[in-house]
């Protein structure tokens, strides 16, 4: 237990800087706050979560930092669950690169002032299926797609 608050608390300091994104409304700062104190259950934790995930810091950090930030946030918020990482249970890194790829790169992405927003011009996104444009579902369920970022197997990510 003393581990888990230690790290909590250490996520929190190293991503400190969402508290003081002038970026953000007050309720996608509380989205932040909730994830990185890690309180989403597994079942808040959801798609549409790790969709407003990339999009709030998208609005602090640059794209290399960003993929950074989620990757440490994501398997932290997974240990809290007691998941396991595994070849085929946990952290997945080439949905997480691919969904931050297409949140940038989605209409608003860099004006919107909230997540609810930018979620009104970008209605598609909230199909957890979209990706399915990309990548095969074979492909996504490989051992080295969850380890390691993979190219689409479709069409290039935007």
């Amino acid at each position: 237990m003393a581990d888990r608050k230690y790290q909590k608390n250490d996520l929190k300091r190293k991503f400190k800087t969402y508290s003081e994104a002038s970026a953000l409304l007050p309720e996608d700062k509380k989205f932040l706050e909730k994830f990185f104190s890690q309180q989403y259950s597994e079942e808040e934790w959801n798609h549409a979560a790790h969709i407003r995930l990339a999009f709030c810091c998208l609005k602090i950090w640059p794209h290399p930092k960003v993929a950074e930030v989620v990757k440490e946030g994501i398997l932290a918020l997974n240990k809290s669950h007691g998941i396991v990482e595994s070849p085929m249970r946990g952290y997945h890194e080439t949905l997480t690169q691919a969904w931050i790829r297409i949140v940038m790169a989605a209409p608003d992405c860099q004006t919107a002032t909230s997540f609810s927003g930018f979620m009104i011009k970008n209605k598609d996104l909230t199909n957890s299926s979209y990706i399915l444009k990309y990548y095969s579902k074979e492909y996504l369920k490989s051992p080295q797609a969850r380890q390691s970022f993979i190219n689409p197997d479709k069409m290039p990510l935007p």
